[in-house]
């Protein structure tokens, strides 16, 4: 089920796509509930066809949503809509590091060394909780 602007899961509505992966589509929404923006993770029904997955990717959320970092994106909330998964999470503008070196060029010692230690903190805060970040 590929959602459209305007649809709605829950009180957030689809605003606009942000991107694509292999198991998932994030879409730009906002939580029509307390007027902000959201972003919304839709994994694939294909993610879960073996058994337990789909368990282990609630219980990830959960422990997710546990979380509290300044480098790492809070989750929400976690929507079941029939066969459908949605995860629910703070939104950030500005694009990805990826993005950024491809539009600016290679970041300059005092940016790359800030972006790697806020990554790092934000690594060693997951790894004391047990949680694997596949994407990174």
């Amino acid at each position: 089920m590929r959602l459209r602007p305007g649809d709605f899961i829950g009180e957030y509505r689809i605003v606009s796509v942000i991107g694509n992966g292999g198991f998932s589509v994030v879409y730009r929404a906002e939580d029509t509930h307390l007027l902000r923006p959201v972003a919304i993770k839709q994994l694939s029904p294909e993610v879960f066809s073996e058994a337990g997955t789909r368990e282990w990717f609630i219980r990830e959320a959960r422990l997710a949503a546990s979380l509290n970092h300044p480098n790492i994106v809070a989750t929400y909330a976690l929507r079941e809509e029939g066969d459908n998964l949605f995860l629910i999470m703070e939104y950030l503008p500005g694009g990805d590091l990826h993005s950024l070196i491809e539009e600016t060029g290679p970041l300059d010692r005092a940016t790359l060394l800030k972006v790697a230690s806020d990554v790092c903190h934000a690594l060693e805060t997951l790894h004391a909780r047990n949680v694997i970040h596949r994407d990174i």
